[in-house]
């Protein structure tokens, strides 16, 4: 897959996919990925809390921060393609 031909279809699909190897559906409810997503926002967040603005550019040249900040935003990238396409009584 390259980034110039990968259509959130696709995305979605490999998501689907991974949740379903694992029986990951009967946990995606629209409460709990809502939840699972602000979750992970806030594990994101934590890598810049205390931060200040001068201190960011520095995180770029930090590998392991950068590994670990991307792994944050794959997280919550997942959880918002895992969203149910039909209709789910919450």
């Amino acid at each position: 897959m390259s980034d110039e031909t990968t259509t959130v279809a696709d995305l979605r699909r490999l998501i689907r996919d991974f949740v379903h190897q694992r029986d990951w559906e009967q946990f995606h409810n629209p409460k709990n990925l809502a939840m699972a997503i602000a979750i992970e926002a806030a594990e994101l967040m934590e890598h810049f809390q205390w931060l200040r603005t001068d201190e960011l550019p520095a995180i770029r040249s930090d590998a392991e921060a950068m590994r670990q900040i991307t792994e944050e935003i794959a997280d919550v990238t997942a959880f918002v393609l895992s969203s149910p396409t039909h209709s789910t009584s919450i």
